[in-house]
């Protein structure tokens, strides 16, 4: 039973969102949860996701908010990332989205930003491309981007995803 990989983000107001991993059910979900500037809980929580074994656990949540109070969390299951948009109740904006593609041998969660007006959010991850089997000296680890935008998103994406080499850039 375990509660961690917590993530925030805060409006200019002051009031935040959380959103965490759970581990104490069956399955493993993402939750998520909003706070006034006080503190003070603006609701319960609300489900992200959730998988069942024998399914892969997704792996951390983060989290982006806009002004209104909707926000956007993103999370890597196995080999994918995905994100998913909720208005200022907790309610959600269209369905899981399938940003792209990551590696179960770099496992890292994907990382979320939005502006302060929700038109805009850019989902994160890194991934290694080397292929199966390669020595440490042949690693690949790459940066990708996605920009959404969409002034009330419903599930759509734009089509494009950006790759910045980490190799070429810093090595």
């Amino acid at each position: 039973d375990e509660r961690g990989h917590p993530s925030a983000a805060m409006q200019s107001d002051g009031d935040f969102v959380i959103a965490w991993r759970d581990e104490r059910g069956p399955g493993t979900s993402l939750l998520a949860r909003q706070f006034t500037a006080a503190g003070t809980p603006a609701g319960g929580p609300t489900l992200i996701t959730t998988y069942n074994p024998p399914s892969y656990s997704p792996v951390g949540a983060d989290v982006a908010t806009d002004d209104d109070g909707s926000f956007l969390a993103s999370w890597r299951l196995d080999d994918r990332v995905f994100a998913r948009h909720f208005d200022p109740s907790g309610n959600p904006r269209g369905g899981v989205m399938n940003i792209g593609a990551a590696n179960r041998a770099f496992p890292l969660a994907a990382n979320v930003a939005m502006d302060p007006k929700g038109r805009y959010a850019a989902v994160v991850w890194a991934r290694n491309d080397a292929p199966a089997g390669a020595p440490p000296s042949e690693m690949d680890s790459n940066v990708y981007a996605r920009l959404l935008h969409d002034p009330k998103w419903n599930g759509r994406q734009s089509a494009a995803a950006s790759r910045v080499s980490l190799r070429k850039a810093y090595l």
